[in-house]
């Protein structure tokens, strides 16, 4: 009884044959091998493309979560300490008008 990699072996060899002789059948064989790859690629670049959309969404579907945590739980802070986050605004402002006169001033120099 022939098993299925006597089968392949026989085919491979076969093909093998047509190419090299240079038969009108080498030229079908390569034809059919190029196919099946193409088929084989498409179906992993489909498989791999749905993956790859999944994981997006995964990943806005986190960064959606993070962002309305950080902007709840920041609300909720400053609702609970309201001198402290003026302060903080503050000081932000201060550096950011720090920053801009240091960048203004080596303008003009």
């Amino acid at each position: 009884m022939r098993s299925a990699s006597d089968d392949a072996t026989a085919a491979r060899a076969a093909g093998t044959q047509a190419r090299y002789i240079g038969a009108p059948g080498g030229r079908h064989l390569r034809g059919r091998e190029r196919t099946m790859a193409n088929v084989a690629e498409t179906a992993e670049t489909q498989e791999l493309s749905a993956k790859v959309d999944a994981l997006k969404r995964d990943i806005a579907d986190v960064a959606s979560l993070a962002k309305s945590k950080v902007v709840n739980d920041t609300t909720q802070w400053a609702r609970e300490h309201p001198a402290a986050a003026i302060g903080v605004v503050a000081g932000l402002a201060g550096a950011v008008g720090f920053a801009l006169g240091l960048l203004v001033g080596r303008g003009r120099g």
